[in-house]
C-alpha cells in the first residue's frame, strides 16, 4: 500500500507540474479530470488538492448539485469520492451548473439508492461502478 500511495503521489505531482507549466505559458482555462482512485483528503492527492495549489474540485462549487451523495463510486458515500473535475481559477469562474449522472450505475444491494435508466434492471446491467461527473461552463 505504501508503495502504491507513493507512486500515485508522484503521478499527482507530475500532473501538478504540467499544470503549473501550462499556467506559466499563459493557459488560463485548465481542467484535470478523471478517476483519481483516492478521496480528497488523501496524501496522494495533496499535490493536486493541497500544497498551496489553486485547483478546485467542481463538487465544491456553489452551482454543483451532488444530489445528496458526496461520492462517485459504489454507493456514492464520502469514502467513495474518487472521480474529479479539477478546475483552474479562471475556469472555476465560468461554472454555471454541474452534477452527477447516476442512472447508469447501481446503488445499494437492491439498487434503491437512486433512479436508473430502464435498461438498468439489475447490478449486472450497470454501465459502471462509477457515476459520471459533469459541468457546464460559460466560456
Amino acid at each position: 500500500m505504501a508503495a502504491s500511495n507513493a507512486r500515485r503521489k508522484a503521478q499527482a505531482q507530475q500532473v501538478r507540474d504540467i499544470y503549473e507549466e501550462r499556467k506559466q505559458q499563459g493557459d488560463n482555462f485548465i481542467a484535470i479530470m478523471g478517476d483519481m482512485n483516492d478521496t480528497p483528503d488523501s496524501d496522494p492527492l495533496q499535490p493536486l488538492l493541497g500544497n498551496g495549489g489553486d485547483l478546485r474540485d467542481v463538487f465544491t462549487h456553489q452551482s454543483f448539485n451532488n444530489q445528496g451523495r458526496p461520492g462517485t463510486h459504489g454507493n456514492c458515500t464520502a469514502s467513495g469520492k474518487l472521480d474529479y473535475i479539477l478546475l483552474s481559477p479562471a475556469l472555476w469562474n465560468t461554472v454555471s451548473l454541474g452534477s452527477v449522472e447516476r442512472r447508469g450505475a447501481w446503488g445499494g444491494t437492491h439498487g434503491t439508492l437512486w433512479p436508473h435508466f430502464p435498461e438498468v434492471a439489475v447490478a449486472a446491467d450497470a454501465a459502471s461502478d462509477h457515476v459520471a461527473v459533469w459541468v457546464d461552463l460559460n466560456i
